[in-house]
């Protein structure tokens, strides 16, 4: 579970930052970088409640440790239902910021229809 929240962060950092590298100046620079922050900040909130989700972490497995555990850690189903579908839920909604994002660079004047196609085809494949 830890290694899955943790690479949903890791693959949206790496995927905003391929996006500075293409909008170099204007507001969707500054779009890329709010985004980037609140992924980053996103997946560290969410990496630490699944890699310790208690404190001590041996509380996570060990119920007769007296622990504080939150997050995925907690003891009861609805509460650990909550949490994944909050996780889920944000998951998606950075999901479709992030593919929307570059859509902009359909509207640039003079665009070839090789690079229509190849940008076309980069993005049904992404959503697929």
């Amino acid at each position: 579970m830890a290694i899955y929240v943790t690479n949903c962060g890791v693959i949206k950092i790496a995927l905003l930052l391929q996006y500075l590298r293409i909008f170099k100046a204007g507001l969707m620079r500054w779009i890329c970088i709010g985004l980037l922050v609140a992924v980053t900040l996103w997946g560290i909130a969410f990496s630490i409640t699944a890699w310790f989700p208690c404190f001590p972490v041996r509380g996570y497995w060990d119920r007769t440790v007296s622990a504080n555990c939150y997050g995925f850690g907690l003891g009861d189903l609805d509460s650990f239902i909550a949490t994944y579908k909050a996780q889920a839920a944000t998951n998606m909604l950075f999901d479709i910021s992030i593919f929307i994002a570059p859509m902009v660079l359909f509207r640039t004047p003079n665009l070839r229809s090789k690079n229509v196609f190849a940008m076309a085809g980069v993005f049904t494949f992404g959503a697929v």
